[in-house]
């Protein structure tokens, strides 16, 4: 069997490295760019260096700041206009992973010559490089700056358009710990959280490798052992050290693909507007705690990462790491489970159901999905459609 590392985005990583965003930008050949940030962002003086740099560079640039919680159609598909009506030529996002999904759906639909997102979603469904980008990641978790995946969130259809692939990966991700430091905590925790995810998502994968597994657990290490420091004392090296540490999460799970966390939650995210963060974060330990059986020499790996005790049996030491992810979730205020007032616990069999159709479309091959239906998924062993409403049950207190 042959194995494919893959990941051409440039990092600029540490402490000041935002102050190279004007050459950065004239290196890729950027003569006129949209700014792709939220309000929230767009308030905060982080925002006003980058467009100072800019400005000192002698870089031209466009500001779309009315990004939302998930990246959306409307806008992705308004501003791919907008790049090409007036000439632009390449996209920086400022903001967490909606903003990051957004402008990279945006750089995409702008390569491709126009049309919507909806035309183009699926892995590598587009033949064009997607417009050069730079991606400056303001929380410590989504990873999204060295993806070559974006999500982007349909408000008519209610849905979620996954899409993406090599023609799309960002050429540069800058990652500044300055971007934390005005980060409210829960927005950290969330963040962390998801990172986490990431990299134990990417563990227990048919397509893991040594590297993709060095990487992850490496991440969980500075992400788990680093939260105090990060989140709480905002420490400008340990904000680097998570900022780096998400990256590295996400470049395990670009390569070693996505997991169970991931396609459960996908439905709660496309029709209950579930935050991703939250979604994948509580269904993190459960999908651990299932997964472990399928590979129990990972199981003191991931232990030793989060710092635990290592010895024991495989069910001890898999209790041990999931009672230690609850007991962050508490010291950091993540919720350990899902609020039944925003999607009632009656709901389960039919998010299973949804989650069949896999993450990426491609599940239902036989007619009249049951519970006896395998979910597709990169996982290791086999996960029916009742397994998934069986993990998902656990996620309601």
């Amino acid at each position: 069997m042959t194995d494919l590392y893959f990941m051409p985005t440039k990092l600029v990583h540490g402490i000041d490295s935002l102050s190279q965003i004007g050459d950065l930008a004239k290196g890729l050949g950027m003569s006129k760019v949209l700014l792709v940030t939220d309000q929230a962002i767009a308030g905060a003086p982080v925002f006003g260096k980058v467009k100072s740099l800019l400005e000192a560079a002698g870089v031209p640039y466009a500001v779309f700041d009315e990004c939302e919680i998930d990246a959306r159609l409307r806008h992705v598909d308004q501003e791919a206009q907008h790049i090409l009506d007036d000439g632009l030529d390449g996209v920086i996002s400022i903001g967490g992973g909606s903003v990051m999904c957004a402008g990279k759906a945006m750089a995409i639909v702008a390569g491709q010559g126009g049309g919507s997102f909806a035309d183009y979603a699926g892995f590598g469904n587009f033949k064009k490089r997607a417009y050069p980008m730079i991606m400056v990641p303001t929380t410590a978790g989504s990873g999204s700056e060295v993806s070559q995946v974006t999500l982007v969130k349909d408000d008519v259809g209610h849905k979620k358009f996954l899409g993406g692939g090599p023609l799309s990966f960002p050429e540069v991700a800058i990652l500044d710990p300055i971007v934390l430091e005005t980060c409210p905590q829960f927005v950290n925790a969330v963040a962390t959280v998801d990172a986490i995810t990431h990299a134990m998502d990417s563990l227990f994968n048919r397509t893991t490798t040594p590297l993709t597994e060095s990487m992850a657990l490496e991440s969980l290490n500075v992400l788990v052992g680093g939260i105090q420091a990060s989140i709480f004392d905002k420490e400008p090296q340990a904000m680097a050290d998570h900022l780096l540490a998400s990256s590295m999460a996400n470049m395990s799970c670009g390569n070693a693909k996505l997991g169970l966390s991931h396609t459960l939650s996908l439905p709660m995210e496309s029709g209950h507007d579930m935050t991703h963060g939250i979604g994948v974060g509580v269904l993190m330990p459960r999908v651990f705690r299932y997964s472990a059986q399928f590979s129990p020499d990972m199981v003191p790996k991931v232990a030793t990462a989060w710092g635990l005790d290592a010895t024991g049996s495989t069910d001890a030491v898999a209790d041990r790491v999931e009672d230690a992810a609850y007991a962050m979730f508490e010291e950091i205020g993540f919720p350990k489970h899902f609020d039944p007032a925003h999607i009632a616990a009656d709901q389960i069999p039919s998010l299973a159901l949804d989650a069949g159709r896999g993450l990426y479309g491609e599940g239902y091959m036989a007619d009249n999905p049951n519970r006896d239906t395998q979910i597709p998924t990169f996982n290791l062993g086999t996960t029916t459609i009742g397994q998934g409403e069986e993990i998902l049950a656990k996620c309601w207190a």
